[in-house]
């Protein structure tokens, strides 16, 4: 009997029921209660996972019955005494051993894979071996089936592991697995769960995502519908999504939410009518964005970033043996709570744009390093300092070019690592971070500053020999790329968003004629009923003037207070929120929402087909840094990411960094002056 398969996957009962009646019923003659069934479904799920409905399961099912049989137990297997024989049928397998170790229970059977799960419970932890930096082209690769809804994994037997140019196949899957991810997300949410039973429904309503094809010859009907926004070949706006393409009317009625960017390559959720062939929209908004911990928990708790694969002596990536690396949730439930007794660790995050051939920012850079040094003495504790110093780039405030800007880099990085070496103590306990931007090689022989193409590479080993040797845990990191400490997954990405968004956001009349109507109105506005309310109050204001002051000024008050009662509801105050503050969660929501670092057309932003895995945000990550100086700086919260921009390093003469405490998932801006 072959051995277990490594993609371990948790089935139902009613998915295992038509598999066992039809061997252990119809074949052998045995009846399975609802308790053999919970265990089978349990044992079949971990120890055959994809192929649970293939041969070796159904040798297993063989071998189950006949065992039962010789230890004649009976016409009706109960889920106790089911644990029994499989035991005993693991057992005599030698060559599966280590997965028995792993195994039975005397209650319920759970075999898994992971050699970390055997003794959980009394492995001793220590941070580094979850610290790791993450590199685009290094993250595993796992292809979403969207009709079984789970990732398989995806293997390079021929070219070796993804290329830089795809097939026509990758170039189409772009789109196709981000539908499919932000769909099945979007069904996950109760507001999509139509109850089967009309019980207890008052007043609730559900909704239903309706495919494009299905509403042709449906005129004059409502519907909900999901997909990219585009323009088609006559100019005019467009939704499509996996069963085709629709032409939309978004001048009429249209009422988007302002709470997110639109931009060609956005998936949005849209509710109208359809009618002769355009879907005229009545509102428009984004799919929500799904939290962290109930995405894994769909997805089977899959380890995207291949670290503890690289744990358990698999290699990430295509090595992986076409199986899919899965986190044992008692292990990240310890690294939690290890991650929480750690409260002196802390990641400083820089701001962007450190222009190494600027003379002010490396006296900024000077006095930063300085001041962290000291902070990590004065404290006078060995687990005190920064465990991560994130650098984002630019570093150099002009794209390299080829005529002899490579040599000139070169020395700009020397100088640095000069400046570096003033502080041995820092260079020694933490890890240096570098982040490519949009001027920095050797992408930007090629963009000359214009958008690059993602994923960005690291900036090259030759410029950095001299800087490796002054500190040897510097990382030279991917845009973006992933951090891993302990339970947390943190993603660094470097681009300007905020501007991006601004320049390509789709306007709708609504928009246009909203900003008139702003523009035309005074500064202290009144609907005419209210206006004609203050005319009738105060030009019948006949008041006796023989009448006593105090009585005046009582009838005046009741007058005001019934003019205030009768403001129209519309003229009350909506709480005071900041431009920039407002800026800043439409950035963040757009791209959360969206669920990938890149929602934007191929021809806005380019994208290695190959490598789009690695820009999902399925899931979120724990935290989130945008460096972008075209967004004011910020810290937001939302669906339990914690997103950070750290803004511009230097800014006249004020130094911005950000530092973030994992064992509290908060953070704190910190600024100097020079």
């Amino acid at each position: 009997m072959t051995g277990p398969v490594g993609l371990s996957i948790e089935l139902t009962t009613s998915q295992v029921r038509p598999v066992a009646y039809r061997i252990l019923s119809k074949k052998h003659g045995l009846n399975l209660k609802s308790t053999g069934l919970q265990v089978l479904a349990k044992v079949l799920g971990h120890r055959f996972g994809v192929e649970w409905r293939g041969a070796s399961a159904e040798k297993f099912l063989d071998e189950v019955a006949r065992q039962w049989k010789e230890q004649d137990r009976g016409l009706f297997i109960d889920g106790e005494p089911l644990s029994s024989v499989i035991k005993d049928i693991l057992n005599m397998e030698s060559k599966d051993t280590e997965s028995v170790e792993t195994g039975v229970s005397n209650e319920t059977t759970d075999v898994t894979k992971e050699p970390s799960t055997t003794n959980g419970s009394s492995k001793k932890f220590h941070w580094k071996d979850y610290f790791s930096v993450v590199n685009a082209m290094d993250q595993p690769m796992y292809k979403y089936n969207p009709s079984k809804k789970y990732f398989e994994s995806v293997s390079h037997n021929k070219t070796g592991g993804p290329s830089l140019i795809g097939t026509a196949k990758d170039r189409a899957d772009i789109f196709c697995t981000r539908y499919h991810l932000v769909k099945d997300r979007v069904q996950r949410d109760e507001a999509f769960h139509t109850p089967s039973f009309s019980g207890n429904t008052k007043g609730k309503t559900w909704h239903t995502i309706t495919p494009i094809k299905n509403m042709l010859g449906m005129d004059g009907k409502g519907f909900l519908l999901l997909g990219m926004l585009g323009r088609g070949p006559d100019g005019r706006w467009c939704l499509q999504d996996v069963s085709g393409r629709v032409v939309l009317d978004v001048d009429s009625d249209a009422n988007p939410s302002d709470q997110a960017y639109y931009t060609m390559g956005s998936i949005v959720l849209c509710s109208g009518v359809y009618q002769k062939e355009v879907f005229i929209v009545e509102t428009l908004g984004p799919p929500t964005a799904e939290r962290r911990e109930t995405t894994k928990e769909a997805l089977g708790n899959i380890d995207f970033l291949g670290i503890h694969s690289a744990l358990n002596s698999t290699a990430p990536g295509s090595k992986t043996g076409g199986r899919v690396e899965r986190i044992d949730k008692t292990v990240e439930t310890q690294l939690r709570a290890h991650e929480r007794q750690l409260t002196n660790h802390k990641i400083v995050v820089v701001g962007c744009d450190l222009f190494l051939d600027q003379v002010r920012i490396i006296d900024a850079l000077r006095k930063l390093f300085d001041r962290l040094q000291l902070e990590m003495q004065q404290e006078g504790d060995d687990n005190s300092f920064p465990v991560a110093i994130v650098l984002p780039g630019s570093f150099v405030s002009s794209p390299i070019q080829p005529n002899g800007g490579s040599s000139q880099y070169k020395e700009y990085f020397d100088d640095f690592a000069q400046l570096l070496g003033e502080f041995p103590e820092l260079m020694e306990k933490s890890t240096l971070v570098f982040v490519p931007g949009d001027n920095d090689p050797w992408a930007a022989i090629f963009s000359s500053g214009a958008a690059p193409c993602w994923p960005q590479t690291p900036i090259p080993s030759v410029f950095t020999s001299r800087l490796k040797r002054v500190c040897p845990n510097a990382v030279w990191a991917s845009n973006p790329s992933r951090l891993t400490y302990l339970s947390q997954e943190l993603a660094f990405v470097r681009d300007d968003y905020g501007g991006r968004f601004r320049r390509n956001s789709i306007l709708t009349t609504s928009d246009e004629d909203k900003q008139d109507e702003d523009e035309e109105m005074p500064d202290e506005p009144r609907t005419a009923s209210a206006e004609s309310t203050q005319v009738d109050i105060r030009d019948n204001d006949n008041y006796n003037d023989d009448e006593d002051d105090d009585i005046l000024s009582n009838r005046r008050a009741l007058d005001n207070l019934v003019l205030e009662n009768q403001k129209p509801i519309s003229q009350l105050e909506k709480p005071y929120v900041s431009p920039d503050l407002a800026e800043s969660r439409k950035v963040v929501r757009t791209l959360l929402d969206q669920g990938h670092l890149s929602p934007f057309p191929l021809d806005i932003r380019p994208v290695a087909w190959q490598y789009d895995h690695a820009l999902l945000l399925t899931p979120l990550p724990s935290m989130l840094v945008l460096a972008d100086p075209t967004t004011p700086k910020f810290r937001v919260t939302y669906q339990g990411c914690h997103v950070i921009n750290p803004g511009k390093f230097l800014e006249k003469n004020k130094v911005n960094w950000v530092e973030y405490y994992p064992s509290s998932t908060k953070s704190e801006p910190k600024f100097l002056y020079i």
